[in-house]
């Protein structure tokens, strides 16, 4: 396959994903060509499983950004290449849960100045983030 770029841009395109988004996903893609040194139509499910594990386990690449690399290289080889392999039945590729850094300032902030507060001020000290629920005032955090 000599055109490995165009092609999956048109069709990331033509599906209206982002420009970001088109990037993230062409760079997934280019990043296996370079790691196997060969055209993407030329690599095997196993390959792509064992390069999977070297950049979680060897790289120690972040959730968020196995995540993309896991979709762009999907969307690849399912929209492009036409391949429906197993291996993308069953990888997941898991989102961290973290709250916002500037939540977690805050709230360090607070924990610092006060000894044991509970949630309940923690979250009514954030008050440009809170809301309430209902009418029984049960303070909860929208994160933007």
């Amino acid at each position: 396959m000599k055109n490995y770029y165009e092609k999956p841009m048109r069709t990331l395109q033509l599906a209206g994903m982002s420009k970001r988004t088109r990037q993230c996903y062409t760079r997934s893609v280019r990043q296996i060509v370079d790691f196997y040194n060969k055209t993407p139509d030329l690599i095997s499910e196993v390959e792509l499983e064992d390069y999977f594990l070297h950049r979680q386990n060897k790289d120690q690449w972040s959730a968020a950004t196995m995540r993309i690399a896991y979709c762009g290289i999907r969307f690849f080889f399912q929209n492009v290449l036409k391949r429906e392999w197993h291996v993308f039945t069953y990888m997941n590729a898991k989102r961290e849960k973290r709250l916002p850094q500037n939540t977690l300032d805050l709230l360090r902030r607070y924990w610092a100045s006060h000894k044991n507060p509970t949630l309940k001020q923690c979250l009514q000290l954030s008050a440009p983030i809170v809301g309430e629920r209902s009418s029984n005032s049960i303070p909860y955090c929208r994160f933007k």
